[in-house]
């Protein structure tokens, strides 16, 4: 059974595009804002496209960190998380 759960996606329309993290203890979503990249050219240039999944690794690699510190937080005070058994 794994201990946590993520989404890493986007629609080739880039609709929506983002990170869904979910774990016993921790659970967060967020997305990139795609209003912000020129999206008929991302699909032509390489270095839009990197940036945009460059930045939706960043996001996943926050939401790892956040999770890891719960879970160090779950060690050293149990009795705050009793709710989630």
């Amino acid at each position: 059974m794994p201990l946590a759960s993520l989404t890493y996606s986007f629609d080739e329309g880039f609709n929506f595009a983002g990170v869904y993290f979910t774990a016993k203890y921790y659970d967060d979503v967020e997305w990139v804002d795609v209003d912000s990249y020129d999206l008929e050219k991302i699909w032509e240039d390489d270095e839009i496209m990197d940036e945009y999944r460059d930045e939706l690794h960043q996001i996943l690699m926050d939401h790892k960190e956040a999770y890891e510190n719960t879970l160090e937080d779950v060690k050293e005070n149990p009795e705050n998380y009793e709710d989630y058994e």
